[in-house]
């Protein structure tokens, strides 16, 4: 099923990557609004990270980003 979801999602926005953001399950931050982003493919991590955190901050939540 997620296989024809992603190969659909690749056909329809070629220029896009798909990105999936989870919370680790013991941390204290609080979830974000959404799970899946829609990116351009030439955005590079480090950007995608200032987004969510500037999106965080926005919204009041703490963020604490963990490289694994």
């Amino acid at each position: 099923m997620k296989i024809i979801l992603g190969e659909r999602i690749r056909r329809e926005y070629p220029d896009r990557c798909a990105v999936i953001v989870e919370r680790a399950p013991n941390s204290r931050v609080s979830d974000l609004p959404s799970k899946k982003y829609l990116v351009p493919s030439d955005l590079t991590v480090i950007c995608f990270f200032c987004l969510i955190s500037y999106l965080c901050f926005y919204l009041g939540w703490s963020i604490l980003f963990s490289y694994s």
